[in-house]
Parts: structure tokens; C-alpha cells; sequence
């Protein structure tokens, strides 16, 4: 912790370059809400030296948690999230959280998940569990070319999740540690009651909490957790699915954050859109660079996080394709204005 802490007086005194690819800082133009004055400030808590700690906290809920700033950091050891979601865990305990975060807490409290409803998925039998993300249950869209897919392929899955139970995330994005650890548990009981070698889900958040932050809650789930676009690519590969070419048809796919900055997951969709047929239309800011749809839970302002979707709306604009795609169900709502598909949608229609 003394090194992190040390990693973290070198952040805030850093001449601040990684702002230049924060989407907070570009889709308001606060220095305040750059990496570096995050930093300075959180340092300045552990000192003390804070003046005004309701502004402080509302700072620290001004991050899209997206990783762009560890991308750019000239520190291979350092993750500033961290320091951002253990102050807001200070803040939680303090009851200072964002009215745009304490209704996501009031739906988890009445339902146990950020939904606002619930009902229970559970079918289907087989070896492989396909854990139905929340977003994934809100777009039935996507849970139908899932399920086609996976039909194709004649590949059985045990379904569950959906309006059932959350992986935990807006509780850990609020820094509720003691309700995401609870989460954490149930989750792993869950799961080992269904007694799956092996997990599919289309949320790249899902896949995070699981294989990293439920670790450092101290739950370890210790089965293999992968994304669908993952699994579909083996599908293909091993050569149960087969594909139809698309002609004449321009696509610009989205990297979502944590798909592509926290997973690696970056050349998987585009080798699948290209053997589809599609003319891969990439944006400005792409891959790893890509900037943050702006997200549901994880920014505390609704008028930062609006700014960063009209930002980030405007930059896949500007590539003038025929369909846009992602290949998370969060990113698909929140860009939902350019008609955004999910890649499972497009490997589904595809399909031979």
C-alpha cells in the first residue's frame, strides 16, 4: 500500500498529459476533474488538508471509471480507480452519494438489483452457465440472438440471472463495499449451486467484477468467465457456426471501456465483422483510446455523463457508416440514437 501511495503522490504531481484522453475532462473542460487533481485532492484528503470535503466527494463521483487515464499513465503499477472508488466508499459511509446514484441503491434495496423489477431466470441444463447481465435482460434483442446463436451451435446452457440478481456493480461504482461483498457471496452460491464449468455473458462489467473486484472482496468464484463475443469466436473457429457475407455495408464499431481497456478484448469483434463482409470504419479514437459511452452508474452527474454520451456520439458520427455496433448492453442503450447494435445481433442475423 506504501508503494501505491507513493505511485499516488507521483500522479498528482505528473504534468497531467493522460487529461488529454479523459472523457470527463474533454466533455466539460473542468481541470478539476483530470486525473491529476483527482489525485492531488485525494492526497490531500489523507493529509487532511481539505477544506471542503461535500465538494471533494462530488469530484470523486465525476469519473467514468473507464481506465483511458491508466491507459496513458507512464506508471505500469498504478490504477487511480482504485483511490477514486476507496473515497467514495468514505464517501457512502458518510451518506454523500448523488441522487443519480442513490435511485440505482433505492431499486437494489426494494428489488436487489438496478432493474426496478424482478423475475427470475432459471432453464435450461448443460455444463455451461450463460449469466443474463441486467442490460442484457432489459433488451430482449439481445438475449434472442444470444439464444439463436447458441441454438445454431447446438451448445446447452443453464440461463440464469436476468431480473433475478446483479453481479453488484452500481454497488460497487457507488462505494457501497459492504452490499457489494454481499452481493459478491450470493453470487458465488449462486453459481456453484448450478454446479457450471464455465460462465458466457455479454457484460463486459459482469466479467470484471467477477474475475477481479470479487477477489478483493474476498470472494473468488474460480470458474472460467468469458464474454459471448468470445465464445462465439470459438464457435466459428471450431467451425459450428458459418457465416453469410453482408455486401456494400460500412460498420464503425464501438470499443466499450472495459472490453477493451481492462480485458484486452480488442481484435476479436473486428475479425468477425470483417469475415462477415462488413467495411470496418473506425473511428478517431478507437481500441484502447476509445472514449467512454458515459455509462449508467458510474458517473455521479447526470450532466457530465451527458456530455460525455454527446461526445462520444459525435465522434462515431463522424465516420458516416451504415450500422454501428458494441459489444456491451450498456453501450448499446446509452448510444442508442445511432441505432446501435449489439455484435451478438449481427452475428445472429449472419448466421447461415
Amino acid at each position: 500500500m506504501e508503494k501505491q501511495l507513493n505511485r499516488l503522490i507521483d500522479c498528482s504531481m505528473c504534468p497531467n498529459m493522460c487529461k488529454f484522453s479523459c472523457p470527463v475532462y474533454l466533455a466539460t473542460g473542468s481541470e478539476t476533474f483530470t486525473p491529476q487533481k483527482k489525485a492531488r485532492l485525494i492526497l490531500y484528503g489523507k493529509k487532511n488538508l481539505l477544506q471542503d470535503e461535500d465538494g471533494f466527494f462530488d469530484t470523486v463521483f465525476q469519473c467514468a471509471l473507464c481506465g483511458s487515464c491508466v491507459v496513458n499513465c507512464q506508471y505500469d503499477d498504478f490504477d487511480l480507480r482504485d483511490f477514486i472508488i476507496e473515497e467514495r466508499g468514505i464517501a457512502f459511509k458518510k451518506d454523500f452519494v448523488p441522487s443519480l446514484v442513490s435511485d440505482v441503491l433505492e431499486n437494489f434495496d426494494k428489488f436487489g438489483n438496478p432493474s426496478g423489477k424482478r423475475e427470475t431466470i432459471d432453464k435450461g441444463e448443460g455444463e455451461i452457465g450463460f449469466f443474463v447481465s441486467c442490460n442484457t435482460f432489459n433488451d430482449k434483442n439481445i438475449l434472442s440472438a444470444t439464444g439463436k446463436i447458441l441454438d445454431k451451435a447446438d451448445v446447452d446452457v443453464k440461463e440464469f440471472g436476468g431480473g433475478d440478481i446483479c453481479c453488484g456493480a452500481p454497488l460497487y461504482f457507488a462505494g457501497d463495499m459492504d452490499g457489494f461483498k454481499e452481493k459478491a457471496e450470493q453470487m458465488e452460491k449462486l453459481i456453484k449451486g448450478k454446479g457450471v464449468k464455465r460462465i458466457i455473458t455479454n457484460c463486459p462489467t459482469c466479467i470484471k467484477m467477477m474475475k477481479k473486484h470479487y477477489i478483493e472482496a474476498g470472494v473468488n468464484i474460480e470458474i472460467d468467465i468469458v464474454h459471448t463475443l468470445t465464445f462465439a469466436k470459438e464457435l466459428i473457429d471450431e467451425g459450428k457456426l458459418s457465416l453469410k457475407k453482408v455486401e456494400n455495408k460500412s460498420i464503425t464499431y464501438h470499443d466499450p471501456c472495459i472490453l477493451a481497456k481492462d480485458l484486452d478484448i480488442l481484435e476479436t469483434p473486428r475479425t468477425i465483422l470483417k469475415k462477415i463482409g462488413y467495411s470496418l470504419r473506425e473511428t478517431a479514437y478507437a481500441g484502447k483510446d476509445a472514449h467512454c459511452c458515459g455509462g449508467k452508474t458510474k458517473v455521479g452527474d447526470r450532466n457530465t455523463r451527458n456530455a460525455i454520451k454527446n461526445m462520444r456520439e459525435n465522434e462515431l458520427k463522424e465516420t458516416k457508416a451504415l450500422d454501428y455496433v458494441s459489444a456491451c448492453p450498456t453501450c448499446k442503450d446509452v448510444l442508442k440514437s445511432l441505432q446501435m447494435k449489439d455484435i451478438m445481433e449481427i452475428i445472429g442475423d449472419a448466421l447461415e
